[in-house]
């Protein structure tokens, strides 16, 4: 019985490794291909393939797409348009403007913006650990950030980081 958890562990394991390995790919990936494709093209041609392999995915398993409520609908639908849409889109204008590494790392700032709105719009005060894990973040962000703001660059054509800013926050909501 051990050696069987055992595999599994290491099967876990490497799927991880791989999807680590497809996922960070896929970031110097999309910005090759945004010197070819417009961003909204690109975005929109990636949702319809995520689409249809989602259809497909629950075709072979059996599984249906039925959702019952109007109300079930509405969720979907602004979680739809604030966690994906707004990320994929602002993510591509911002990786037109910054380097793709910067963007990435940005891009994951999810959970600041997360604790933060939860602090101003549900009263869920940062505990200890979060309070010194925003700070390290924030300390992390500014040291992305400064060298954007001393530059020529942000001072003649304005922040380049803000797209991508605007997708965190709106995933974090």
């Amino acid at each position: 019985m051990h050696d069987a958890y055992g595999h599994a562990d290491v099967g876990a394991r490497l799927m991880l490794i791989i999807l680590c390995f497809i996922w960070g790919i896929t970031w110097p990936i999309m910005r090759i291909a945004l010197y070819e494709i417009p961003p909204l093209s690109m975005r929109t041609v990636t949702g319809a393939l995520g689409a249809l392999t989602l259809y497909l995915v629950c075709r072979f398993q059996g599984r249906s797409l039925r959702v019952s409520t109007a109300k079930a609908w509405l969720h979907i639908t602004v979680a739809s348009l604030l966690n994906i849409v707004a990320f994929t889109v602002f993510g591509s204008f911002a990786q037109l403007t910054a380097a793709t590494s910067r963007v990435t790392i940005l891009a994951y700032t999810m959970p600041i913006w997360a604790v933060l709105l939860a602090w101003l719009f549900l009263g869920e005060r940062p505990n200890r650990m979060q309070a010194v894990a925003l700070g390290l973040c924030a300390t992390g962000l500014a040291i992305l950030i400064y060298p954007l703001a001393e530059s020529k660059i942000h001072r003649e054509s304005g922040w380049h980081s803000s797209p991508v800013f605007a997708g965190r926050l709106a995933r974090s909501i």
